[in-house]
């Protein structure tokens, strides 16, 4: 799920400006009341971060409704599952609850909390450990869910500027099922057992989107001395 696609950047009031991206950082890192500025600047971005319209050149997908056409979750050793057509609604209703940055480890973490999550699409595949070959069609409903980013960074330097790129991305949740309906209670079953997986899969795709952003961001303007 695109949680928070572009995490980095919604900090941040950005103006396209020739090559690279022009902005007011309303954050210093100097400022002992950092984590709060964070959490303010995410609140106030969600029009945005519900439209994707930050960088239409960088054709960043909207977070709300989130659409994945098309997605294979699984290698196929232990399961394989393909979603055609999911969307999820619900995920700009978020709360920042947590939102701190290590300039000096190169990590940051992210708790959000979403209010209210529903998600509908298709589905086929198989789970090798179940012996389970299944398709159909699901919908789900959640409450009060909260995920849990970490961040890994690196510096990178490109044409005699550093840039931050995203070594690596942790994503949990605590997904508080108010229904689950496929149709069929073995797969009722079988879906909850994949979300770890599904998870380490919307990891990846959140360190995509928000690499294609901080690749034209200096390092040294990601937040003010």
């Amino acid at each position: 799920m695109k949680i928070i696609l572009i995490i980095s950047s919604i900090i941040f009031d950005f103006a396209s400006s020739q090559n690279l991206i022009q902005y007011n950082a309303p954050c210093r890192r100097s400022d002992p009341n950092l984590e709060n500025c964070l959490i303010n600047a995410f609140e106030n971005v969600k029009y945005e971060f519900a439209t994707g319209n930050w960088f239409p050149e960088l054709q960043i997908r909207p977070l709300d409704p989130f659409i994945l056409q098309n997605h294979v979750f699984g290698t196929g050793q232990v399961f394989q599952i393909i979603t055609r057509n999911m969307t999820v609604l619900g995920l700009s209703n978020y709360k920042v609850e947590k939102y701190s940055i290590n300039p000096q480890t190169l990590t940051a973490d992210l708790t959000m909390l979403f209010p209210k999550i529903s998600d509908t699409g298709d589905y086929s595949g198989s789970i090798n450990l179940l012996g389970v070959n299944f398709n159909g069609s699901f919908k789900s409903r959640y409450r009060n869910t909260k995920a849990f980013l970490h961040f890994e960074f690196q510096k990178i330097r490109k044409n005699g500027i550093e840039f931050l790129n995203i070594l690596d991305i942790s994503l949990s949740s605590d997904k508080k099922f108010i229904a689950l309906e496929s149709g069929h209670k073995v797969h009722d079953i079988a879906i909850p057992i994949l979300y770890p997986y599904i998870e380490r899969s919307y990891a990846k795709i959140i360190k995509e989107e928000m690499n294609k952003v901080l690749d034209l961001i200096p390092y040294e303007s990601l937040l003010l001395e």
